[in-house]
């Protein structure tokens, strides 16, 4: 990243907006129950006889704020300092206005007894939202997951997704491809026989099944989507991609990215985050590389998040928590030491710097955009060790960095001299179609 940030300080000197010179980072809080190798103790009170199916909404309601609690201390502790004005007045501290941290769940972990009718569920997210209110900014709280009825019958897998603070959000995202082994619910048809209520996929016939929801009197759709804009206090912003357990095994998150990069390349007027990170929550299955989003995927899960969270980031702490108000499991509490967000696949990054730059500098000529093309390839696939230029359809090495700015920057025919090409064919530049 170095290498990429001299590159763009050289021709972008003013190149303030949400760029790679801007990095946002934080700590992941990953939350899973303990006995990984019963799976029916891993899904909330879905198999708890003894629960209380008349109290699920307020036990669930205590067990979430608890668990929101615990993280907002630690992102307070570690992010903001306490001004002498007021007993729960907190200021960020400099440089930190673009830390997150970001605590998830495993899926099926709220799983109540009786799933939740869709006005219990609005009820519960209310009082949710408002307690996210009281909470600190660039607190980020991933909630995997509910069982709610559709219009249907059929049941939804619900994840929440809640970004904290005065102008709090929740979003929601609805299990697209469940899995045949998934929990489900019994109960009385028209006919007064019990039968299994099938779990709800996106190859369902396309009716309009999801209950509407208000949250904090604002109307908010389930939706099958599972990527997300997260804004950060410092004003950046990051894509964040959700995937649920068998989600996560069709590439679900990887294939939505793209398509709403390609939809803002196309028509916004925006800029488009050029930052991503990826959770993959789940019961009992394995991450796919040829799905994932980043290097550093947050796998929130029973079994695997206890050997490893996040490839390459160690675990800072880890303690249990003891089962109170929802559950009868025992919790583990993870916490990842603090690490960068990743940035766009090579593939997508050239394409978003390229059209963040147009907006920022309309003033850019024809000519202009050309010696950019050439600039913004080279960010998307330069290698350090190497000083390999990939551009104009060519694969270039250069002896040193200098020529390779005199390449891209002026006509210096000793620069073009000096490198030696590689191949005549780049696959990169085809797929990216620039």
């Amino acid at each position: 990243m170095d290498l990429i940030n001299e590159y763009l300080d050289d021709y972008l000197d003013d190149y303030t907006f949400d760029t790679i010179h801007h990095p946002i980072n934080g700590v992941d809080i990953v939350v899973t129950p303990t006995d990984h190798w019963n799976a029916t103790l891993l899904m909330g009170e879905w198999c708890e006889s003894n629960a209380d199916e008349h109290t699920q909404p307020d036990r669930l309601f205590l067990l979430i704020t608890n668990l929101i609690t615990r993280a907002a201390k630690l992102h307070l502790k570690m992010n903001f300092t306490k001004e002498n004005n007021g007993v729960n007045n907190f200021k960020v501290k400099p440089g930190h206005e673009n830390t997150l941290t970001k605590l998830s769940t495993s899926e099926f972990m709220f799983y109540t007894k009786k799933r939740l009718e869709s006005d219990e569920f609005n009820a519960l997210f209310n009082k949710i939202g408002k307690f996210a209110e009281n909470q600190p900014d660039n607190l980020i709280i991933i909630l995997s997951s509910f069982a709610m009825r559709a219009l249907n019958n059929k049941t939804l897998n619900v994840v929440a997704l809640i970004r904290c603070g005065k102008n709090s959000k929740i979003k929601f995202t609805v299990k697209n491809f469940p899995s045949c082994i998934d929990p489900t619910y019994s109960g009385k048809n028209d006919s007064d026989k019990y039968v299994t209520y099938e779990n709800i996929s996106i190859n369902d016939d396309k009716e309009i099944v999801f209950p509407e929801l208000y949250i904090k009197g604002c109307l908010q759709h389930l939706t099958y989507n599972n990527v997300f804009q997260i804004p950060t206090l410092g004003g950046k912003k990051k894509l964040l991609g959700i995937d649920i357990c068998l989600d996560h095994h069709r590439g679900v998150a990887k294939e939505n990215c793209k398509k709403l990069i390609f939809s803002k390349l196309e028509s916004s007027t925006k800029y488009i985050p050029t930052q991503l990170s990826h959770v993959v929550t789940s019961c009992t299955i394995d991450l796919k590389t040829e799905h994932s989003l980043e290097n550093s995927v947050t796998h929130v899960d029973p079994e695997f998040s206890i050997i490893s969270c996040k490839k390459g980031v160690s675990v800072e702490t880890q303690t249990l928590l003891k089962p109170e108000h929802f559950g009868t499991r025992e919790l583990n509490f993870i916490v990842t030491k603090p690490t960068n967000d990743n940035y766009l696949p090579k593939t997508l990054l050239p394409m978003v710097i390229r059209h963040n730059a147009k907006l920022h500098n309309p003033k850019h000529k024809k000519a202009d955009m050309k010696r950019l093309k050439e600039h913004i390839i080279l960010t998307g696939a330069v290698e350090k060790s190497s000083l390999n230029l990939y551009t104009a359809g060519r694969h270039y090495l250069f002896s040193s960095l200098s020529n390779v700015r005199d390449f891209i920057f002026s006509s210096n025919k000793r620069a073009r001299n000096d490198s030696t090409e590689i191949s005549q064919d780049m696959p990169l530049h085809k797929k990216i179609k620039l």
